[in-house]
C-alpha cells in the first residue's frame, strides 16, 4: 500500500512539473494559490480536484490567502501533506513581485 501511495505521489509530481513548466532549473516554479485556477492547484501534491475548488471557493467567498498556512483548514489535510504543499505554493501578488526587497 506505502509503495502505492509512494508511486502516485511521484506521478502526482511529475504532472506537476510538466504542468507549470517554466521554473528556473533546480527550483520549481511556485503556485499562487490566489490566481491558480483548479487545473493549477489540483496539480499540487496532495490537493486533487475536490480540494482545489474548495480552494477556489473559499478565495472567492473569503477573499485572497494572505498566508499558505491557511490551507491547513483544508479538511483531511495531514500535516506531511501540507509541507509538500508549502514548498510548491505562494500567496504573492504581482506588486509584491516586482517590489524592492528590504
Amino acid at each position: 500500500m506505502r509503495m502505492v501511495r509512494k508511486l502516485w505521489l511521484a506521478i502526482a509530481l511529475l504532472a506537476a512539473a510538466f504542468l507549470l513548466g517554466g521554473a528556473e532549473p533546480g527550483r520549481p516554479k511556485l503556485v499562487n494559490i490566489n490566481t491558480a485556477d483548479v487545473e493549477e492547484l489540483a496539480a499540487l501534491p496532495a490537493i486533487g480536484r475536490t480540494r482545489a475548488e474548495m480552494i477556489v471557493r473559499i478565495r472567492e467567498q473569503n477573499g485572497p490567502f494572505k498566508k499558505v498556512e491557511e490551507l491547513r483548514a483544508l479538511p483531511r489535510l495531514s500535516q506531511k501533506q501540507f509541507e509538500q504543499i508549502r514548498k510548491l505554493a505562494t500567496v504573492e501578488t504581482p506588486d509584491e513581485k516586482n517590489a524592492p526587497e528590504r
